[in-house]
């Protein structure tokens, strides 16, 4: 019965291997690696009895991040991490980064002034430095601006500061939000 066994087995395995009708291989797209953009973003904001401020570096796929209080000037951080991009979450930080950047360079945009981080009704500071497509553009507004989101450009700049502060994953300090603004996964 063995004998029987083996080659029926032997020529399902043969029939299996061989292909009697050879079919063109698909052609694979390849994808180029995204490259990371460069960038900085600072937010603070007055608090009673503080100054709060998170900051972020993206450089070379790694967010560092740190969080904390300013006193007297001096940054004191409470927190503070590298992560390593995923190549998704990368890929749609690029993304916002460039559509930002066009924006930018195509229609420059006045933002509102930022505030001085003075007092609880001072609407903060948010600065954000990036680089993409070897253009380098400055915004600098109030964290109230960008939370309220006025405008298009305002939408994408929250929302960038979204997936920064959801990189990392956990409540940024304890905060789930920054003052309005708040993570969002990548």
């Amino acid at each position: 019965m063995t004998n029987l066994r083996w080659p029926s087995y032997l020529l399902l395995l043969l029939s299996a291997c061989s292909n009697p009708s050879p079919t063109p291989e698909q052609p694979r797209a390849e994808t180029a690696p995204t490259v990371a953009p460069d960038l900085e973003l600072l937010m603070s904001r007055a608090a009673i009895g503080m100054i709060e401020f998170e900051q972020y570096k993206l450089t070379s796929g790694q967010l560092y991040h740190e969080c904390g209080q300013i006193k007297r000037g001096r940054y004191l951080a409470l927190e503070q991490d590298l992560s390593p991009l995923q190549p998704a979450q990368q890929q749609r930080i690029s993304g916002l980064v460039s559509e930002i950047s066009q924006s930018l360079t195509q229609k420059p945009h006045k933002f509102p002034s930022s505030g001085t981080n003075s007092g609880i009704g001072d609407p903060g500071i948010f600065e954000l430095k990036l680089s993409s497509g070897g253009v380098d553009h400055l915004v600098k507004t109030a964290v109230d601006t960008v939370a309220a989101q006025p405008s298009r450009l305002e939408g994408k700049t929250k929302l960038l500061a979204a997936l920064l502060r959801g990189v990392v994953g956990k409540p940024i300090c304890g905060n789930y939000t920054f003052y309005g603004i708040g993570q969002s996964a990548p």
